[in-house]
């Protein structure tokens, strides 16, 4: 977080600076230009590793930034310091592409926490499940006797392995929900981390692109407009727009089923024969 808003600083404070030498230094400019950029690092800042709606701070960022890129970089500044322009350009794409890098990984993080969680509930869903198909055995046997062994413990009695069955059945719809929830949230975060991806691959072609006509600045060869230049940045800033509205939804989270009153109950309902 730390770095990320360094760098953050970093670009705000070129775009101040950029901004007033193109107005001339006059009163006024300084001062409503701090107040933009300093929205600007504010909504840029990526959130905290337990939030996983990064994609959409960066989203919110750059509509944000086409926003006031339209208001501060006129066609006419533009014109004038095409080599302010399009370092203010790089200097930006490289932010967005630090916080899209930092996104991606929080993602693949989420997935693979998920994905650990479906490993475990499942494992403990299993041992559940065999529980209660060798309870269904021993209840069916008209010669059973007791104390008996049903699975890992010793029961006296078969109405206590009912009630061990009752609360087994409770335990494996807990963990059936738990796996319903990290389904969702694996699914939820997958859909997310393509989304930053193709944010992030968008942001590296326009970053070559700037490269190539920072050079070709360089070099007296820009013949063409930048205003070029501009219309691809607008359009990848507004781009971003593009995101599905799913995004905004949360993974949906996995209930567990209504508790068996009785042993019978409970067989009936996992068809355990």
């Amino acid at each position: 977080m730390g770095r990320n808003y360094l760098v953050t600083a970093i670009v705000a404070a070129v775009v101040v600076l950029v901004v007033w030498r193109l107005a001339g230094g006059r009163g006024g400019t300084l001062g409503t230009a701090v107040e933009s950029v300093k929205a600007g690092v504010e909504e840029t800042v990526l959130p905290a590793a337990d939030r996983p709606e990064s994609h959409l701070v960066i989203r919110k960022a750059m509509n944000e930034q086409r926003r006031r890129e339209n208001e501060e970089w006129t066609a006419a500044n533009i014109q004038a310091r095409p080599d302010l322009y399009i370092e203010h350009c790089r200097k930006m794409l490289s932010d967005y592409a630090t916080q899209y890098g930092a996104a991606i990984i929080e993602a693949r993080s989420a997935i693979n926490l998920a994905k650990r969680g479906i490993e475990a509930a499942e494992e403990d869903a299993a041992s559940y499940l065999g529980f209660l198909k060798q309870a269904k055995e021993a209840l069916a046997n008209p010669d059973a006797k007791w104390p008996a062994k049903v699975g890992a413990y010793t029961y006296g009695s078969a109405a206590q392995v009912g009630d061990a069955v009752v609360a087994t059945d409770r335990k494996l719809s807990e963990c059936e929900a738990m796996i319903a929830e990290n389904r969702a949230s694996c699914e939820w975060h997958e859909n997310s981390l393509a989304e930053l991806e193709k944010g992030r691959d968008r942001v590296a072609r326009e970053l070559r692109e700037l490269e190539a006509s920072a050079q070709r600045l360089k070099a007296g060869t820009l013949k063409d407009s930048v205003d070029g230049i501009r219309a691809s940045i607008d359009a990848l800033l507004s781009g971003v727009g593009a995101i599905p509205a799913v995004a905004n939804s949360g993974p949906v989270i996995g209930r567990a089923a209504a508790p068996a009153a009785t042993a019978d109950d409970v067989f009936k309902r996992r068809g355990i024969e």
